[in-house]
C-alpha cells in the first residue's frame, strides 16, 4: 500500500507597490506563484510556496503572530473523527513564515490571543473535543498560557446542558472586547435538533482566558416547510469599529432523521450589546452575491482597517473587503481561490470538489498589509479517501501556507 505524506508549503508576499492587473474577474484562481489581483481601490498579491515539513497527516492548519517576533503553525495529526482526541503538532517561525521549526508541546493555536501589553498570551480551548461533566453544564477544557505555552485546567459554564454523549467545539479565534476575552463555541444541546453533529452558535466570555461562562446564543437551528432542519457550526467573531461584534458562521441542512443534505450559503450576525443579543442571521455577499461556501469560516481585520475571509470546500478561497456597509459589516468585494485542491481522478464518475481539503484557512497578520495564510491537503481520515489520489498541486498529501498582501492604491 503507498504510505501517503501530508507535506507543509511556505510562500511569500510583498506588503507594497504590488502592480495592478486590469480587467480581472471577481472570482480570480492564483495558481501562478505569482499573481496580482486589482480590486476596488486596492491591490491584492499572492506569492508562490516551497515545502517545510511532511508528515503522515497535517490538516486543519491554524498561525498565530504572538508579536515578539514568532509566528506559531499548528495543525492535527488525528483523524476526523468524533471518538479520536486531537493530536496536535506545533511548529515556530522567527522570520515571519518564510521557515518553520518543530516546537514540543502539541500547542494548538486556533484559539490564540495576545496578552496585556504583549506580556503574556492565553490559549482556550483545545481546538476538538470539549468534554462535559455528567450533569452536561459544565465544560472541561485546556488552556495554555505564553510565552512558555504551560498547560493549565480551564472550565467553560454553559447556559443549556448538551444532549446526552455530545460535545461543544470551540472554532478559531478570541477576541478582545473591552475587558473580556470572547470566543464561540457550537455544538448540539438538549431541545437541539437529534441526529445532527452541531445545532446552535453560542458565545462565552472570560476575563482570565481559563474561566469561561456563556455570554449569548449568537444562532439556533430551525425547521424548513419540508421538515429539513437548517444547523449552525463553526463560526468567527471579531470586534467591528462602529462597537458591535459580528459572527460569521457555517451553515447546513439535515433531514428530520439526521441525513446531511448540502452545505447552506455563509451568514453573519451582528451584536451591538457586546454578545448578549443578536440580530437574524444575513448572508455574506461579495459584491452583492451571496457567497456558498461550506468549512469554517475565519475573518481577519488587517492592522490598516481593511478585512479578509478565509473559507474552504470547494478550494480555498480568500474574501477581501474594504469599508462598511450600514450595519457595521465589512463591504465584501473580492473573492480569490488561492488554492485550488480537489481530487483529479473521478469517482463514480464525478470529481469531487469538498474533498480535497478540510476546507480549513488559517491567517494571521505578519505586517500591516500583509496575511499568512494556511491550507492543507488531507489524507485518509478527512474525508479524503484513499482511491481519490492525483491533487493539482502535488501527488501527495499537502498543508500549505503562503503569504496574501492587500494594498490600497
Amino acid at each position: 500500500m503507498r504510505k501517503i505524506i501530508a507535506v507543509c508549503v511556505v510562500g511569500i508576499a510583498i506588503a507594497a507597490g504590488l502592480p495592478m492587473v486590469a480587467g480581472s474577474a471577481a472570482v480570480t484562481s492564483l495558481q501562478a506563484p505569482t499573481t496580482y489581483y486589482s480590486g476596488p481601490g486596492y491591490t491584492v498579491g499572492v506569492y508562490g510556496s516551497r515545502v517545510v515539513k511532511q508528515d503522515v497527516r497535517a490538516g486543519f492548519p491554524a498561525l498565530f503572530n504572538d508579536g515578539r517576533g514568532k509566528v506559531w503553525l499548528s495543525y492535527a495529526r488525528n483523524r476526523d473523527l468524533p471518538t479520536e482526541a486531537p493530536v496536535i503538532a506545533t511548529m515556530v517561525s522567527t522570520d515571519r513564515g518564510a521557515t518553520f521549526r518543530p516546537h514540543p508541546g502539541g500547542v494548538n493555536v486556533q484559539n490564540a490571543i495576545r496578552g496585556a501589553a504583549g506580556q503574556d498570551l492565553a490559549i482556550a480551548g483545545h481546538a476538538q473535543i470539549l468534554s462535559t461533566t455528567p450533569r452536561r453544564d459544565t465544560g472541561r477544557l485546556t488552556v495554555w498560557r505564553g510565552p512558555d505555552w504551560r498547560p493549565t485546567a480551564g472550565s467553560v459554564a454553559l447556559r443549556t446542558p448538551t444532549r446526552p454523549g455530545a460535545n461543544v467545539y470551540f472554532n478559531q479565534g478570541i477576541i478582545r472586547y473591552g475587558s473580556s476575552l470572547l470566543a464561540p463555541y457550537y455544538g448540539r444541546f438538549a431541545g437541539d435538533v437529534p441526529g445532527t453533529p452541531a445545532s446552535r452558535v453560542e458565545l462565552a466570555s472570560s476575563t482570565d482566558g481559563v474561566h469561561w461562562r456563556t455570554k449569548g446564543t449568537i444562532a439556533k437551528a430551525y425547521r424548513l416547510g419540508n421538515g429539513d432542519r437548517v444547523v449552525y457550526s463553526e463560526t468567527s467573531v471579531i470586534a467591528l469599529p462602529s462597537g458591535g461584534i459580528m459572527a460569521v458562521m457555517r451553515r447546513e441542512q439535515y433531514t428530520a432523521a439526521g441525513a446531511r443534505v448540502r452545505a447552506l450559503p455563509l451568514v453573519y450576525s451582528i451584536s451591538i450589546d457586546g454578545g448578549r443579543n443578536w440580530n437574524k442571521p444575513a448572508y455574506v455577499r461579495v459584491a452583492g452575491a451571496a457567497l456558498v461556501r461550506g468549512a469554517r469560516p475565519l475573518v481577519q481585520r488587517m492592522p490598516d482597517g481593511n478585512y479578509m475571509l478565509g473559507v474552504g470546500r470547494p478550494d480555498n478561497r480568500i474574501v477581501f473587503a474594504r469599508g462598511h456597509h450600514a450595519d457595521g459589516s465589512p463591504r465584501w468585494t473580492t473573492e480569490v481561490v488561492a488554492y485550488r485542491n480537489f481530487p483529479t481522478k473521478p469517482a463514480g464518475g464525478q470529481l469531487h470538489r469538498d474533498l480535497g481539503s478540510s476546507g480549513y484557512v488559517a491567517m494571521t497578520p505578519i505586517g500591516r498589509h500583509t496575511m499568512l495564510t494556511a491550507y492543507d491537503n488531507c489524507a485518509p481520515g478527512w474525508g479524503c479517501p484513499a482511491h481519490m489520489s492525483g491533487w493539482v498541486t502535488d501527488a501527495r498529501s499537502t498543508l500549505v501556507v503562503r503569504r496574501v498582501a492587500m494594498v490600497n492604491r
